[in-house]
């Protein structure tokens, strides 16, 4: 069970939704909705502002070697000197990963995790392109994922816009938790990022440009270990789902 306090809140001109956030430092982070990226700090300040871009999605992230991972249809990773190295697309019998990847994000253990709308699905591969696991939600219900990022640990954190929440993964596609959920004020989620050297977690809605600054526990189910983060919620009001 997660428990959430509200500390403070930060609102961010310049988008009408946070579709996609993406960490600089502990301290600035790009922030888009579907035409804008607004670089901005901890504080709201918009450092700076690039316009006129079309149908942004999640579809870029950076890892800790400066390694881009880039969605075109595919997935495409290149080195810090813009070089491409990788194309991960296909599984072990030649058929496609992924129909319509919309986010992704790099885990610590080198593990791929992209979020794909027509799926329904968190599809996760290893640092090899091989395909692990795909993850469709718990039995019962489908899973609507959009953002995703991971924590220090390995754990795996997704937006799910049919629960309204974000449900909490370990690495290898188990179900811990729902760590933010409507009980927590949380409303239609969509972008996600995490900083583990500060252990904020960035979670973007669909109402309003302010930031709330959350405090959670929770409880990881398979080893009944308490963690302690700080967690950052980013409300925009936008026609997102207008979009899908």
């Amino acid at each position: 069970m997660s428990r959430a306090v509200r500390q403070r809140l930060i609102r961010v001109p310049g988008v009408s939704v946070v579709v996609h956030i993406s960490h600089v430092t502990s301290d600035r982070v790009w922030i888009s909705d579907r035409s804008n990226i607004v670089l901005t700090n901890t504080t709201g300040d918009i450092l700076h502002h690039l316009t006129g871009i079309a149908d942004l999605w999640g579809v870029h992230t950076v890892n800790r070697d400066g390694e881009l991972i880039y969605i075109d249809s595919k997935v495409n990773r290149y080195n810090n000197a813009g070089q491409h190295i990788q194309t991960i697309q296909h599984n072990d019998s030649g058929e496609d990963l992924y129909l319509l990847p919309i986010y992704l994000t790099e885990n610590r253990n080198g593990d791929v995790i992209v979020s794909d709308w027509k799926l329904g699905a968190l599809v996760v591969t290893d640092r090899e392109g091989r395909h692990r696991f795909s993850y469709k939600g718990q039995p019962g219900y489908s899973l609507d994922p959009r953002g995703v990022c991971t924590d220090a640990l390995s754990h795996i954190l997704v937006c799910d816009t049919y629960a309204f929440a974000v449900e909490l993964l370990d690495q290898d596609g188990n179900s811990l938790s729902k760590v933010l959920t409507t009980q927590d004020g949380q409303r239609f989620q969509c972008g996600l990022g995490y900083d583990d050297r500060t252990q904020l977690l960035w979670v973007g809605s669909d109402f309003d440009n302010t930031v709330d600054i959350y405090r959670l526990t929770y409880k990881d189910s398979l080893t009944g270990t308490l963690y302690r983060v700080l967690f950052i919620c980013i409300d925009t009001h936008s026609k997102l789902h207008r979009a899908l």
